[in-house]
Parts: C-alpha cells; sequence; structure tokens
C-alpha cells in the first residue's frame, strides 16, 4: 500500500488516545481520534478509514458496537478491540459480532502495536486484491456475455438455407 494508513482510534480516556497518536504517528500512519463513540459513528459515517482501534468500555455505546458499525459501513477496513478487562466473553463477542481481527489488551507494549499493525496491513492490502478479483470477474462474466452474444449474431450470419434433404459439406466438417 503506498499511501499512509488512515486509522480511526476510539477511546473515551484522553490520554490513551493521545498516546496512541504518538505511537501510530511514528508509524507514518495519519491518525483520527474520537473520544466519543456517538463521534465515532459519525466518522465512520463520513470518512475511509483503513483500520478501526476501539476501546471496550466507553459510555453509552460499547467498543463491539462501533466495531460493528464499522463493519457494516467500511467492510474492508481492518477492526481491533482495546481493553483493559480479561474476560473471555468480550473477546468472543468483538470477533463474533464485530468482526474483528486484532485484540489489544491494556497497558500494551509499542511491540504489540506495531505487530498489529503490520498484520491490519496485510489483511488491509488482501481485502483490497479479493476486492480487485471480484471486480475482475465481474468484469470478465460481462465481457464475455457480450462476446457469445456477438459469436451468436455471427454465427446466425453465416448460416448458410438448404433445401430439404440437401447435404452440405463445410470444409472443416469433411472427413478423411
Amino acid at each position: 500500500m503506498s499511501e499512509k494508513p488512515v486509522i480511526l482510534l476510539v477511546d473515551d480516556e484522553i490520554h490513551v488516545v493521545n498516546a496512541l497518536k504518538r505511537t501510530f504517528n511514528r508509524m507514518d500512519c495519519e491518525v483520527l481520534s474520537a473520544t466519543d463513540p456517538e463521534d465515532a459513528i459519525s466518522l465512520i459515517n463520513h470518512s475511509r478509514f483503513d483500520i478501526v482501534i476501539s476501546d471496550y468500555c466507553m459510555p453509552g455505546i460499547n467498543g463491539i458496537d462501533v466495531l460493528r458499525h464499522s463493519r457494516e459501513v467500511l467492510p474492508h477496513a481492518a477492526r481491533a478491540l482495546m481493553t483493559g478487562y480479561s474476560d473471555i466473553n468480550i473477546a468472543i463477542s468483538a470477533i463474533n459480532e464485530g468482526s474483528i481481527f486484532y485484540f489489544i489488551t491494556k497497558p500494551w507494549t509499542t511491540d504489540e502495536l506495531t505487530s498489529m499493525m503490520e498484520r491490519a496491513m496485510e489483511y488491509k492490502q488482501k481485502e483490497n486484491r479479493q476486492a480487485d478479483m471480484s471486480q475482475a470477474s465481474y468484469d470478465c462474466s460481462g465481457c464475455l456475455s457480450e462476446r457469445i452474444d456477438r459469436l451468436r449474431i455471427e454465427y446466425d450470419n453465416t448460416k448458410v438455407p438448404v433445401e430439404d434433404g440437401e447435404v452440405l459439406m463445410l470444409p472443416h466438417c469433411v472427413q478423411q
């Protein structure tokens, strides 16, 4: 991917957002953030993101709901959930409902974020390749349909009318 990845960070704690911004800016990413889940949903509705990273526990709307919404609006974006909780049910819900590809525990390490970022970009590139192949397949099927229609017309135009009982021998049909 040649352009900078665009990341949306969602956490109600501004110091967490600022720490993540510093880390991802050093990784040459474009970073937008929201400290309110409603603002995050609005950003998701009006912007393009390669990666959406959301905290789980926030007032009003939890991170799984934010990620579920991002899956609906930005299906090719990579999604990650951050949490300070170690509840396996949260992780299961995040995977099943938000289609997350990565689960980040608080506190995190820079190495963990770097690894997550690399995996997210690989995921994003894979999604882009699959979307390109789907489009190419769709384009090809349209081209094939048009070609088949043209061949039918050409074939219809080459039919030679014959009388009943008359045999027409074409050169490529002659048996030796």
